[in-house]
């Protein structure tokens, strides 16, 4: 998974739901151009065989494409590639159930404008709407930050393109930046921040908007900037698991770039 973040975060070079309606392929810079064609070609290569059956071992079990490979075939202009074929998630309104957790309905949400099933689409997004608590949270068998950062993400996303999805922004705003750590950034797990959490986070800041928002968004940054001294540049929060991993840095740099640093 770590190598489809950086391959999405190649491609698009900006938040998820902003990417939905801006750096098309024709508007790509030519080095991204060229980054978007090696990956998309490495797909080909050395992944196509992780989602196809295999005849010759019933029990094997193909990979299930996400919102990442669809956001990445999205952004190289391949979603109607029949070469990538394998990498189209077969969504739709009804893979939405209540065990779905806040961050798999958004995600799904998301796939589905992608691929601009509005009926479809609208009928998650309320799904998704209709489980915001009275906090701003959002409720599921998992409520961690980061979902309720997915879940603004995409319904944010799906306002953008025209669905009717009421939902309480400032209050989901106040939700999660009521989840973040005395250092700055946040965690699912523990109580000190964590470079991935933050980054997804962010995203969903940045889609947010308010004032509040942004307030969060700049104490996110000067946490990731907090944490390039401490390995060799890399974005590594104190405590935690070795980061300085190729999806730990995508995310980062994703919630930067969300806060409109310059990278």
């Amino acid at each position: 998974m770590s190598i489809l973040l950086v391959l999405v975060m190649l491609l698009a070079a900006l938040p998820l739901s902003v990417c939905l309606a801006a750096s098309s392929p024709s508007t790509m810079p030519a080095d991204l151009k060229d980054a978007a064609s090696r990956a998309m070609q490495y797909f080909l290569s050395d992944l196509k065989a992780e989602y196809t059956p295999d005849p010759s071992d019933p029990d094997f079990v193909p990979a299930t494409p996400d919102v990442w490979e669809y956001a990445a075939l999205y952004q190289a202009g391949k979603t109607e590639d029949a070469d990538y074929a394998f990498l189209v998630p077969q969504v739709n309104a009804d893979s939405v159930t209540d065990d779905s957790t806040p961050a798999e309905s958004a995600k799904i949400l998301l796939i589905l404008l992608m691929q601009d099933k509005q009926e479809d689409a609208a009928q998650v997004a309320q799904k998704l709407a209709a489980r915001q608590a009275q906090d701003g949270s959002f409720t599921g068998k998992s409520e961690e930050v980061t979902g309720y950062a997915w879940a603004v993400t995409a319904l944010c996303a799906a306002q953008k393109a025209g669905i009717e999805a009421t939902f309480d922004l400032d209050q989901a705003v106040q939700a999660i930046v009521s989840k973040a750590k005395e250092d700055g950034g946040y965690n699912d797990w523990d109580e000190v921040g964590n470079v991935d959490a933050t980054g997804m986070v962010m995203v969903g800041l940045a889609s947010a908007g308010t004032d509040a928002a942004k307030e969060a968004l700049a104490a996110g940054v000067a946490y990731l900037e907090s944490t390039t001294a401490q390995q060799d540049g890399y974005f590594v929060g104190a405590g935690q698991y070795d980061c300085a991993n190729s999806c730990s840095q995508a995310w980062a740099l994703m919630g930067l770039a969300a806060a409109g640093e310059d990278l």
